[in-house]
């Protein structure tokens, strides 16, 4: 099965005024045909704040739709065309999503990693940031780091420089991301920073797609004027339930970002 997609948004935009995410889909007729023609099931658009705590999945539905069933294609047939197949083996379809569709509010400042999935494709993170004369949109949906259960032997040491560093480890506990990070420690509202915070995510490379993510609070403690720790984070703690097959974890930590990690959940 083949997948593709693109986004483009804006660097900067007001909290009251248009942030729009505009996309294009692509997918071959057997991708198509798994959808049954309808590639938005398969795609997720996502914002990982840097500044605080949270994760954001950009509404790509009408909430109205959700009761309606999707006809299946019937067996057998060929996928017929429709103003989105641009060649014989190539559907194409445009999308635009807005933070504020269907009456959806952003009400304060925030800084965001943003980025899209789409069945087996996705697209690298980028900053974006949402703009409030006076508000800091408060993080949420966060929980506290679990406790490591490495050894020095085997935990990763702090980097440096600025940076998160992660690995994926399977062993008879499960499947986990362990790694360690330094992180400027910003300070969001006063003078008092922040707490450190990472946010992992999850991105299914599967036909139907799927992202999960969740973001942790570590312990504070200060090196140099930086954030710095260490983590081992199962991933039962970021998957809503299980989800086998091929992935692409990201961790985030503030401004910084991991380099991807393939693997196959169990």
């Amino acid at each position: 099965m083949h997948a593709a997609l693109t986004l483009r948004h804006p660097f900067r935009a007001p909290h009251d005024g248009p942030v729009p995410l505009r996309l294009q889909l692509e997918a071959d007729p057997e991708l198509h045909r798994a959808l049954d023609g309808a590639l938005d099931q398969a795609l997720d658009v996502v914002l990982v704040r840097r500044d605080l705590p949270g994760v954001r999945f950009v509404t790509t539905f009408d909430p109205r739709a959700l009761d309606v069933t999707i006809p299946p294609l019937p067996p057998g047939a060929p996928p017929q065309p429709t103003p989105g197949a641009v060649s014989p083996g190539v559907f194409r379809e445009d999308r635009t999503f807005d933070l504020h569709d269907h009456g959806a509010a952003h009400l304060g400042s925030a800084d965001y990693y943003v980025f899209a999935a789409f069945a087996t494709a996705y697209t690298d993170p980028r900053p974006m940031r949402v703009e409030h004369p006076s508000v800091v949109l408060p993080g949420w949906s966060f929980q506290e780091l679990p406790e490591a259960r490495e050894t020095s032997d085997t935990m990763v040491m702090p980097p440096a420089t600025h940076a998160v560093m992660a690995s994926y480890r399977l062993d008879d506990a499960g499947p986990r991301v362990v790694g360690a990070f330094r992180c400027q420690a910003r300070a969001v509202v006063g003078s008092t920073p922040s707490p450190p915070f990472l946010t992992v995510v999850v991105i299914h490379r599967r036909p139907h797609g799927g992202v999960s993510a969740a973001s942790f609070v570590a312990p504070p403690y200060l090196r140099d004027g930086d954030h710095v720790g260490t983590f081992s984070i199962p991933l039962a703690a970021v998957l809503p339930e299980d989800r086998p097959g091929p992935c692409r974890i990201l961790v985030f930590c503030g401004d910084e970002l991991s380099a991807p990690l393939d693997a196959v959940l169990p």
